[in-house]
């Protein structure tokens, strides 16, 4: 399955001013070509004002809105990157879920996988998807990522965008972007997100910024809210989100990841939904899989229920099992006994363990009625001992 490329600008305004002094300005040849203005309208002006919301994954992602997509490490962050981009690139569904009404150029830039990784990782998703990657040209790859309050960085993103017509930047992961020095500061954040967003702004691309979770939470499997993402500034300056975290822990080897999906926007869009992601354990190159399920949030907490209970029940029945034990055991050394000296010498208190415990022995006949006991108070009591298979 292809897709054509769009002719330049195709259903995009055009970047403003002169493309040609765009490629050789520098940011103080801006500074010193542009002067300071405040564009101002009345209220009036603004409520008759058309604006189009335009979405590049169908209620999920908004066009030209600075997005965070974020989770703990190595909750396939990167992967689903990879995801969506060949999903934008193809305007195939995103997850196999989400719909991409059309296809856009795509440049993801990212500094933590390498290419061999990453390369697996398309071809994975590629097969998943039923296109073919060596023939996808509008997807371009970088392996370094620009340093995003760096003018030089930013001159080579603007020149980036006018070579490749880039309509959408994914950059992976946003710390190895900056220095970090000042990352508690939420002045100094805003003004290196800023900088980012303006250059794309001006050239009508949508930005994604790939970021991590805070370390400190009381249930590393709690639904991700915004309040999560790390550093300063990232959540104020969020206008959409896409957050990823585990809904179960992962179990090394098995490739089987349960996350949760949460997404946010200011234009109000936004849901939750479990994601199910099958990579399978690797066994070699091109072993490994990407399959995706995306389950609606009542149907994610139904299963956790219902897993919640089975859990409680496998633990029910293992309890059962230990406090069988200890009677039986008990009854070793006891030999021959009533039933009270044999629960308050267990040890399991006068409720419903002993209770339970003592009704299943009956039940599987493994201890048996025999006779009675007469004790101090001159009455007769029922005495049990282990039945005959359970005797030593």
């Amino acid at each position: 399955m292809t897709t054509a490329r769009k002719p330049p600008g195709s259903g995009r305004a055009p970047p403003p001013g002169d493309i040609q002094r765009r490629r050789h300005s520098t940011d103080v040849d801006r500074r010193k070509a542009t002067p300071v203005e405040f564009p101002t309208l009345t209220c009036g002006d603004l409520v008759k004002q058309q604006y189009e919301t335009r979405f590049l994954v169908e209620n999920l992602l908004a066009d030209r809105q600075p997005c965070i997509l974020a989770g703990p490490k190595k909750a396939l962050k990167t992967s689903i990157l990879v995801d969506l981009s060949l999903s934008l690139t193809m305007a195939v569904p995103f997850l196999d879920r989400f719909t991409v009404p059309t296809a856009a150029n795509t440049l993801l830039m990212t500094g933590e996988s390498g290419l061999q990784v990453i390369k697996d990782t398309v071809e994975r998703i590629s097969r998943q998807k039923n296109v073919d990657p060596s023939v996808i040209s509008a997807f371009i790859l970088s392996v370094r990522v620009p340093q995003i309050a760096d003018g030089d960085h930013l001159d080579a993103l603007r020149q980036l965008f006018l070579d490749k017509e880039v309509e959408v930047l994914l950059i992976d992961p946003v710390y190895m972007t900056m220095d970090g020095a000042e990352a508690g500061n939420l002045f100094a954040q805003g003004w290196k997100l800023r900088r980012i967003s303006e250059v794309c702004e001006e050239y009508g691309v949508t930005l994604i910024l790939c970021h991590h979770t805070k370390k400190s939470t009381n249930d590393p499997c709690a639904v991700p809210q915004l309040e999560d993402i790390a550093w300063a500034g990232f959540q104020e300056y969020a206008r959409q989100w896409l957050l990823v975290g585990r809904r179960e822990i992962y179990v090394p080897g098995t490739g089987q990841h349960r996350l949760w999906l949460s997404v946010g926007g200011s234009l109000g869009h936004g849901g939750l939904w479990g994601l199910d992601v099958y990579e399978g354990p690797y066994r070699g190159p091109g072993s490994r899989v990407w399959t995706v399920d995306v389950l609606d949030a009542d149907q994610v907490l139904r299963q956790a229920d219902d897993r919640k209970a089975q859990a409680k029940e496998v633990e029910r029945r293992r309890e059962l099992g230990t406090d069988k034990q200890r009677v039986l055991d008990t009854m070793a050394k006891l030999g021959r006994e009533t039933r009270n000296v044999i629960r308050d010498t267990v040890g399991l208190g006068r409720g419903q363990r002993f209770d339970q415990a003592w009704a299943a022995l009956l039940a599987d006949k493994q201890i048996v009625e025999h006779g009675t006991i007469r004790k101090d108070n001159h009455q007769d009591y029922p005495a049990y001992r282990l039945a005959d298979g359970n005797l030593k």
